[in-house]
């Protein structure tokens, strides 16, 4: 190997290793907000404090996170999460058995857990705000 395939090839390894901790990364992220939106779900079902959720659930939570350094949950992003939670429950096989809550949903959904896994979390953002099932499956194709 000369000097210019060494660091051809470290140049490429560090491209490749920074691809996959973008992904890994994103994955995280879409998991832990899926799960947020699960929480928010069992409580305003649930939830025993019903006071917070009449007067303002997600502005009063967003502001409690952003105390504890809780970065990304912004009142609508915590509605988005909500939404991802209601529209996608079979991500539900990639969460740990004591962080997964029940779902919601009962008919089949079209995306795999692994496919909307490659998606960023600004696309099923995209995904989420409202349309029809039909839309948003023909939108992943």
């Amino acid at each position: 190997m000369n000097y210019d395939a060494l660091v051809q090839s470290i140049v490429t390894l560090h491209q490749e290793a920074l691809g996959r901790a973008a992904f890994a990364v994103n994955r995280a992220l879409v998991l832990r907000n899926w799960v947020i939106g699960a929480y928010l779900i069992e409580f305003e079902q649930n939830g025993a404090d019903r006071a917070a959720y009449g007067t303002g659930l997600l502005s009063r939570l967003s502001l409690d996170l952003r105390q504890h350094d809780v970065k990304g949950v912004s009142p609508d992003v915590l509605g988005r999460m909500r939404l991802l939670y209601l529209h996608y429950p079979q991500l539900r096989v990639h969460i740990s058995a004591t962080a997964s809550r029940k779902s919601g949903a009962t008919t089949p959904i079209p995306l795999t857990a692994e496919r909307l896994l490659q998606l960023s979390w600004s696309h099923l953002v995209e995904l989420v705000r409202g349309r029809s099932m039909e839309a948003r499956s023909a939108d992943s194709k």
